[in-house]
């Protein structure tokens, strides 16, 4: 018998009865499967860490099978049990649910033993009535199959979902999930249209390959999977572009080539197109124009020189490229380059060298390293030089100890760069959202400028949650801690969020593109009244606010948690407080978990059985040895 990650012969080992009788159905029903062994794990974050497939530990969250075993009062008024399936990092809508069944959903509680055993073909499971949400019969990313637990928490089984749907007697297929739980997924294909031979065009794709493999392992070490985790790309070689190295005299026959050769780019459905050659980077305008056609985005070499010399607050550096790019007229893509940053004038004997150079790289690579060398000793000024040329950029690949002391920017490894991070940011969310909170970052807002910068995308987050609170935010000019006061109102949201930005505000974001996915604000050093007309100061929670699509990853624990750290260095001791409504029930159980306890409930005070309910929690200074009060 063969195990992925474990090969053992049948005589040295027994499967568990579960684990053999999953096997067996999933047999009789030609059910294509594998079983696969890891370490003991309980939860789909924990599973798909440790699963084993293809040779790799790990697999995405995206492609282990979450269920929830549920209940519902059927036709008969009887009560009937029910799986509901979906992918590991999304997040059932149970009111979808309830509609589907035509009753009220509830989830049976169950032991974490017995919960992390739950899937589609267990004995206990596989006659019940089971709805699968519709993302799981897609095809998403490769090798498309889904696996959960084989009936073990030390074995899993690897099965393709149409096929395991297809062989249960009770299964559907529907939409259960929350709304956007996968809008993000963008696999993204790779154009890449090059000339003067293929060499610069294999050389960026290599390049991109690199890069999205580093990419990978820096957000999520076990992310990369071999070639599953590579984009797919199609390389056009057209050596009719190798007339643009005479731009000057042959511009009207390049761009003819150029253009034919990204329109039928282009038509193979492709969503991002570059271009290997710095000096057709002139036709940039019109290359995006035919793009655009086709809804492909077009990376352009000048653009991403450009965004690099900016971010990283570069002023002076030599440029390196054939005359028509790096002399900064009417036929250089870069241009602008000249007029924003300080850039020596090359020597016409430099511009015939670096001419030489191309050529020579082109049939004896070794011989051109020298005179790059000597190109770079002898003729560069600054510390920082920038090239400009791919015949150059296919030298530094095979020969990296050329720079003579420079920092030697590659024009070629930044478009790789800014591909491979294009492509990832395309599928990563969707794949390993829910599988490290190190994905999440915490900033904390202190300078107006700073809420400036974010007031657009807050300003979503109060939009997309306003109507989830009681009374909606829209209602409400206030975010003050106001016993026994009514705030309700027909003020406009605009007002909440001018009110809200006075505050202190912390931010929580996604480390992939910075997006901001949830917030607290908070007024430090407050003033209230409790209820025994002692005048106490606090640290006031004034909102939270966390979208639809990121709930469930604790993030309004940590606020709270960071706010208490930021109470524990001041000098004394205070309370951190907030109220919310009587029926938000997830709220109030963060609350209660961090340890904060109910000072006061205004009954009704928001309607008929919605109370207004008043928590804090007294935090003791590490400055000073105060003891704790009551709350």
């Amino acid at each position: 018998m063969e195990i992925e990650g474990v090969i053992m012969n049948d005589n040295e080992f027994v499967l568990p009865k579960e684990v053999k009788d999953n096997i067996n159905f999933l047999k009789s029903k030609n059910v294509w499967h594998i079983l696969s062994e890891n370490s003991k794990v309980i939860g789909c974050g924990e599973a798909a860490v440790n699963r084993n497939r293809l040779g790799y530990k790990g697999i995405p969250i995206f492609d282990e099978l979450k269920s929830e075993l549920g209940f519902f009062i059927n036709k008969e008024n009887k009560e009937e049990k029910v799986l509901i399936h979906c992918r590991g990092n999304q997040k059932l809508d149970r009111l979808k649910i309830s509609e589907i069944l035509n009753s009220e959903y509830q989830r049976v509680t169950m032991s974490t033993e017995k919960k992390g055993l739950i899937n589609p073909f267990g004995k206990h499971f596989r006659n019940l009535r089971q709805i699968f949400d519709i993302s799981t019969e897609k095809k998403f990313h490769p090798p498309y199959t889904m696996m959960t637990n084989a009936g073990d928490f030390k074995y899993a089984l690897e099965f393709e979902v149409h096929s395991l749907i297809d062989s249960l007697e009770n299964a559907s297929v529907r939409d259960v999930i929350r709304v956007d739980n996968y809008k993000n997924y963008i696999r993204h294909k790779i154009g890449i249209l090059t000339g003067n031979g293929p060499n610069s065009g294999m050389l960026l794709w290599e390049k991109i390959n690199e890069c999205v493999k580093q990419e990978l392992h820096s957000r999520l070490h076990y992310a990369f999977r071999g070639d599953l985790s590579y984009p797919e790309i199609i390389i056009v070689s057209v050596p009719d572009m190798g007339i643009s190295m005479e731009l000057d005299k042959r511009l009207n026959s390049t761009e003819e080539v150029l253009i034919k050769s990204t329109i039928n780019l282009c038509q193979n459905d492709i969503t991002i197109m570059c271009i290997a050659c710095n000096t057709t980077q002139y036709y940039k305008n019109k290359i995006e124009n035919i793009c655009n056609l086709y809804n492909v985005r077009f990376i352009s070499i000048s653009d991403v020189i450009n965004n690099y010399l900016k971010s990283n607050n570069i002023k002076k550096f030599d440029f390196l490229g054939i005359s028509h790019v790096v002399e900064f007229k009417k036929l250089s893509a870069f241009r602008e380059l000249n007029d924003k940053y300080t850039i020596p004038v090359l020597s016409s004997d430099a511009i015939d060298k670096i001419y030489d150079i191309a050529l020579l790289a082109k049939k004896d690579i070794d011989t051109a390293v020298n005179l790059l060398r000597n190109l770079i000793k002898n003729q560069t000024k600054c510390d920082t030089v920038v090239i400009a040329l791919t015949e150059i950029s296919t030298i530094l690949s095979k020969h990296e100890k050329t720079n003579q002391g420079k920092i030697i920017i590659d024009s070629l490894q930044l478009l790789a760069d800014n591909v491979a991070k294009i492509y990832v940011d395309g599928i990563f969310d969707t794949l390993y959202v829910n599988m490290d909170k190190n994905l999440l970052g915490f900033e904390l807002l202190e300078k107006d400028t700073d809420k400036q910068g974010v007031e657009q995308e807050l300003r979503n987050i109060l939009y997309e949650i306003d109507d989830e609170f009681v009374p909606s935010l829209s209602y409400s000019d206030s975010t003050a801690f106001s016993l026994g006061v009514s705030t309700a109102n027909n003020n406009k949201l605009e007002n909440y969020l001018k009110n809200m930005l006075n505050q202190a505000i912390i931010l929580s974001k996604k480390k992939s593109d910075h997006q901001i996915v949830g917030f607290i604000s908070y007024i430090p050093n407050y003033s209230v009244e409790f209820k025994n007309k002692e005048n106490i100061i606090c640290y006031y929670i004034s909102t939270v606010g966390v979208t639809k699509g990121w709930r469930g990853h604790g993030i309004t624990k940590q606020f709270y948690k960071m706010i208490e750290e930021i109470v524990k260095g001041q000098t004394i001791s205070t309370h951190v407080a907030t109220k919310t409504w009587s029926t938000n029930k997830t709220h109030i159980k963060i609350l209660t978990c961090l340890g904060y306890k109910k000072i006061s409930t205004i009954e009704n005070d928001i309607g008929n059985g919605i109370h207004t309910v008043y928590f804090a929690k007294k935090i003791i200074s590490n400055k000073n040895n105060e003891i704790a009060g009551n709350y």
